[in-house]
């Protein structure tokens, strides 16, 4: 089976500090998450069908 080519761009439109990765679960990737950058995601697979994407975040809880 041919492999089925994946592009996904991101733009990150805000300085909040808890968001730090974009992690590609089904191509095993994660990536830092800049500010006001775009942020591609270049990869292939042998499957059409869903992908599950994670953004990694820090939270801090206060009082």
């Amino acid at each position: 089976m041919d492999r089925i080519p994946v592009r996904l761009n991101f733009y990150r439109d805000e300085t909040a500090d808890f968001l730090e990765a974009i992690v590609f679960v089904n191509f095993k990737v994660k990536q830092p998450f800049f500010a006001f950058k775009t942020k591609l995601g270049d990869s292939a697979t042998e499957k059409e069908g869903e992908c599950v994407l994670l953004f990694k975040v820090s939270m801090v809880l206060g009082d």
